[in-house]
């Protein structure tokens, strides 16, 4: 595989052996023929290996430090489709972000954007990468809990304070259901959360920033005067967010007065206006609940479980239904973290819901995952049991990430990792080691996040490590590691800055129909749009905002005429054969027949060297590598 990487060595090696076949069949007929099979399966090896690579599987990379001397106390990825992701972290002394390609995550450089503790945490990014917000929420007297957003659009710009609203506790200002959604612009964005006023009740609120007016404004989604003895849920498990590029869509559970009634509310925005909601009694009240919207906008799915039972629900151009139960856990065991994901092409008619779902008992856990079409949920990984798990996936990307050994302090392994492919059949899944050591009391506790890039095929996870201090006690300092997961070395197409699918020896997407669903992008009105030959034009839908960002990004595409283009080893082979080879065993024994009048064999070109000097050179070589020198071996007896 080293030597066919290089189209120059491949062409010599084939020459060497073309030589020795002829040296060593020493025929007439025979010896052509065995020569012209010979070249034809050269010939067919180096195309081969020459268009289509070294075909290999999804490669790891890192896990790569975060150069900081603080402890990292929370933390928020979102990635862009096809570009950057913004990550931001909390540590003792603030609140720290960057904005980086996959790339930068070798030696990310993070920005100190506020020195102080701050309470929840979240991040988002617009589809091309080019604009990114981050929310936080800091707890003031009182239980007055603060609601600040910062913008980035290639640089941080100042805090924004959003709103100020009363907690139940200190523990209800962190938010964990704190969602952010960005306009594909980069310039508005939407902040969606529920959070607890009361011990038990909560409310499910929207903040939508108008870029125009600097303005913000709120959005009571749950529950209000219209419904006064229902409220929401504030735990994430029971509250999901997920968007296409006009289509915001917000599912959460809500439960009565009493406790004992609970529903399901889903609420649609269309280009930020209020749609009619839909409500779904559950049953149950260990509920969670997962989404996604399909990129067309006209087909979202939830995901829910009550622990013994997961159901979808989907929803098509305005209408509600009960998909039916797709999984019933066996005896003992409980459904926990389920996660959905539309696959397949760009219309959702086309398309195909998979839905990925943890289970457990007492001593043992597995990941399985269940198809639209497909007779049986399956099963992707076990292990043994602990609770830190999270799965992502973006249009036919499904990426797991998970922790092993976590907390034990018996020498036994403890490992990060990672389910991955960018497929249609989950049958085809893969499994990776992140990282694995034996060292005991490395691993005492772990926080795990992650992301998925689903026009690059790139998964990426971070994790942050606790030490133990004992058998029993939690240690001080912690370290965090980010790594990523792609397909670099797989066959197949990518997604090109002019929104097209093209075909490559390396590229993410195994197939053309993987490619659509996640090679999209917003349009611009006034915008610019990167041209086949790599030039950025203005146009009234281009894919990207402004002259420099396209330009930053665009280059040219291989045409359709030029995609069977000749390697430099094809190019060289075929100089040999019908530059050289042939010219000269068509001129010499042209000039053998009519000048001196050859006969037989003795028509080729210096036939005493092809047929007589080489073959016997080569034959001696052979004698001396392979025969045994003895001592009574003298030169006479060579």
């Amino acid at each position: 595989q080293f030597f066919f990487q290089f189209s120059l060595l491949r062409s010599l090696l084939c020459v060497c052996f073309f030589l020795s076949v002829i040296g060593l069949t020493k025929g007439k007929m025979i010896g052509l023929i065995s020569v012209l099979k010979f070249m034809m399966v050269l010939v067919m090896l180096n195309h081969l290996y020459s268009n289509h690579g070294v075909i290999g599987t999804a490669m790891t990379h890192g896990p790569y430090l975060l150069d900081i001397s603080e402890d990292v106390d929370q933390m928020s990825i979102s990635s862009s489709s096809a570009g950057n992701l913004i990550v931001a972290f909390q540590t003792s002394v603030g609140l720290n972000a960057f904005v980086v390609g996959v790339n930068g995550l070798v030696h990310p450089q993070p920005s100190k954007l506020l020195s102080a503790p701050i309470a929840g945490l979240a991040t988002g990014i617009n589809s091309e990468g080019f604009g990114a917000w981050i929310s936080y929420t800091t707890l003031g007297d009182n239980l007055s809990c603060q609601l600040f957003a910062i913008r980035w659009n290639q640089e941080f710009e100042k805090v924004l304070k959003v709103d100020t609203f009363t907690v139940a506790d200190e523990d209800a200002c962190n938010v964990e259901t704190l969602n952010v959604v960005v306009s594909q612009d980069g310039s508005s964005v939407q902040i969606i959360f529920s959070y607890r006023y009361d011990a038990n009740k909560g409310q499910a609120v929207v903040y939508q920033y108008n870029q125009v007016s600097f303005q913000w404004k709120k959005t009571q989604l749950c529950c209000g005067s219209d419904d006064p003895d229902r409220f929401a849920l504030a735990d994430k498990t029971h509250f999901t967010v997920s968007t296409s590029e006009e289509i915001m869509m917000v599912g959460f559970v809500t439960t009565s007065s009493s406790l004992q009634s609970n529903e399901l509310v889903t609420e649609f925005f269309r280009n930020g206006v209020r749609l009619s909601p839909f409500k779904f009694s559950l049953d149950g009240s260990a509920i969670e609940v997962a989404s996604a919207v399909h990129i067309d906008g006209t087909e979202a799915v939830i995901s829910g479980t009550n622990g013994t039972h997961a159901v979808l629900f989907l929803y098509v151009t305005g209408e509600a239904f009960i998909v039916d139960t797709i999984y019933v856990a066996p005896s003992g065991w409980t459904i926990h973290h389920p996660s959905v994901a539309f696959m397949g092409e760009q219309q959702a008619v086309n398309s195909k819901w998979r839905t990925i779902l943890q289970i457990r008992n007492v001593m043992d856990q597995k990941i399985i995952a269940c198809e639209q079409y497909l007779e049986a949920c399956v099963p992707l990984w076990e292990q043994s049991t602990n609770d830190i798990f999270i799965s992502d996936q973006a249009g036919s990307l499904t990426s797991i990430f998970f922790s092993e050994g976590v907390g034990n302090v018996a020498g036994l392994p403890s490992s990060v990792e990672a389910v991955y492919g960018f497929t249609s059949h989950v049958q085809s899944l893969n499994s990776f080691t992140i990282t694995s050591t034996t060292a005991p009391q490395l691993f005492c506790d772990m926080q795990l996040y992650g992301a998925s890039q689903s026009s690059t095929g790139v998964s990426i996870v971070s994790y942050t490590v606790t030490p133990c201090k004992n058998a029993t006690q939690k240690g001080q300092g912690t370290k965090t590691y980010f790594a990523f997961v792609s397909n670099e070395e797989q066959e197949g197409y990518y997604c090109s800055p002019q929104l097209k699918c093209v075909s490559n020896t390396t590229s993410p997407f195994p197939d053309a129909n993987s490619c659509s669903s996640g090679c999209f992008g917003p349009s611009f009105q006034n915008g610019f749009s990167c041209t086949d030959d790599g030039s950025c034009v203005a146009s009234n839908e281009g894919q990207f905002p402004s002259i420099d960002y396209c330009s930053s990004v665009c280059y040219s595409i291989p045409s359709s005429s030029s995609k069977a283009r000749l390697t430099g080893g094809s190019i060289f082979l075929l100089v040999l054969v019908f530059g050289i080879i042939f010219p000269y065993l068509f001129v010499g024994m042209l000039y053998k027949m009519l000048v001196k009048k050859a006969q037989g064999w003795e028509i080729f070109p210096h036939h005493e060297f092809w047929f007589d000097t080489l073959p016997r050179n080569i034959r001696a070589g052979f004698r001396c590598a392979l025969t045994k020198s003895t001592s009574s071996d003298k030169y006479e007896s060579l």
